[in-house]
């Protein structure tokens, strides 16, 4: 496959794939994702000032969770990553976005730029901090079976967002989220709760829509000038962003399994490139990818992550664009 194929997909992640360090690799080795970061890093610490920068590579390995640095910090590390792609030439055929995510896809897609992305984040982190209770997401594997969907419903947890088959978030207040977590435990069950504090996709969120945009927010957005995916729509984004679509991103259940499908249906042998901070979007598509084969006809799809927390994300970016012969690609060691 050639890097400039028509098949290449750009898929970005949202809350709950960051982590402190992420990307640091790129950042310290390649000149593009380190311009893209830099420049973010400034638009974060004059609206903020907070330094991305320092957040991710100067500090320890605390909880990393504050929503005022970790909400831009993940659009600006896929931003940088987009950067990366297009210093080697890559334009994707499609691009998809889930949560958060759809910000960094709106860049790659052509409906905003970049510093309207980070600023929208931003503001929208101060809007959620100031208005919305805070909560919290756990990831579950598993089927669900009567016994926990009794628990999910008692407590008035959402339970609509599917990365693949069986695979789903929950999401809530955090002392009903507690209490299921310990249930959860009890069962023996697989999850895991996210270092995330607020109730993303759960219609605890509607306390924050009600003051969106903040007065001074001004963002002029495009229709996609490639195919845009949206998870939250589970289907083609053919407009430009509205104010209520950039804040359901955040509150409305999504579907990576459907979304995914969609794209499987209009898009020939498609080629993810899973440009978000933890590769986990492309560990989604894989088991969906599974799912769709049937054994007799396998799919040709393919996928690629680049960064993950366990690091050596510039060798896996320099191994791929070997496979795909780019010649734009290049790697500079910084002196420390």
């Amino acid at each position: 496959m050639s890097a400039t194929s028509s098949n290449i997909v750009f898929a970005f992640s949202g809350q709950g794939s960051h982590y402190r360090k992420m990307g640091e690799e790129l950042y310290r080795s390649h000149s593009a994702f380190r311009q893209s970061l830099e420049s973010s890093d400034q638009l974060v610490y004059r609206n903020t000032g907070r330094s991305l920068i320092e957040e991710l590579y100067e500090q320890g390995n605390e909880v990393f969770d504050d929503l005022l640095v970790t909400h831009p910090a993940i659009v600006a590390v896929e931003v940088a990553m987009i950067a990366v792609m297009q210093d080697a030439g890559i334009r994707p055929q499609g691009v998809m976005g889930v949560s958060l995510g759809e910000f960094a896809a709106g860049v790659a897609a052509g409906i905003w730029f970049a510093e309207e992305a980070i600023l929208t984040s931003i503001e929208q982190a101060k809007t959620i901090i100031q208005n919305v209770a805070e909560g919290g997401i756990s990831v579950v594997i598993g089927p669900k079976d009567d016994e926990i969907l009794n628990v999910l419903n008692a407590n008035e947890l959402s339970h609509g967002s599917v990365n693949f088959e069986g695979c789903y978030i929950v999401s809530g207040g955090k002392k009903a989220l507690d209490e299921f977590d310990h249930f959860m435990s009890l069962k023996a069950a697989v999850y895991q709760r996210l270092e995330v504090l607020y109730p993303f996709h759960s219609p605890l969120m509607q306390s924050g829509k009600i003051c969106w945009p903040p007065l001074g927010l001004e963002v002029e957005t495009s229709k996609p000038a490639v195919p845009y995916y949206s998870a939250m729509l589970r289907d083609r984004l053919e407009v430009s962003f509205t104010d209520d679509f950039l804040w359901d991103v955040t509150m409305v259940d999504f579907d990576v399994r459907d979304t995914v499908n969609k794209i499987e249906d209009e898009i020939a042998t498609p080629c993810y490139l899973d440009l978000g901070p933890s590769g986990t979007t492309a560990n989604f598509i894989k088991y969906i990818l599974g799912a769709r084969a049937d054994g007799s006809s396998q799919l040709q799809s393919s996928f690629h992550s680049f960064l993950s927390p366990f690091h050596n994300g510039d060798q896996k970016l320099s191994e791929f664009l070997k496979e795909t012969h780019t010649q734009h690609y290049f790697m500079e060691r910084i002196d420390q």
